[in-house]
């Protein structure tokens, strides 16, 4: 349930600049995390040379299952089809 002004309801939404909507992301950790912070995307080369999405969040106290709050990263390599950014 959202309540404003509370860690434990941040939402993270992704914004289609063309147009205008918003949509709320359906974001979950594995034990049931559900309250991300100060989202960051970056689209770069991988290692390998390969382009990737590199996603940050910070999983505040509040909204953490036990022992998840703190930083949280990911990637995932893409295609060209695929990245549209």
């Amino acid at each position: 349930m959202y309540t404003p002004n509370t860690p434990a309801s941040a939402r993270t939404f992704c914004y289609d600049y063309q147009t205008a909507n918003s949509d709320t992301l359906s974001i979950i950790t594995h034990d049931e995390s559900v309250a991300f912070v100060n989202p960051t995307v970056t689209r770069l080369n991988g290692p390998n040379g390969q382009k990737a999405l590199v996603v940050t969040y910070f999983l505040p106290g509040e909204g953490a299952a036990l022992g998840e709050e703190g930083p949280l990263i990911f990637y995932k390599y893409i295609n060209e089809c695929q990245s549209g950014i």
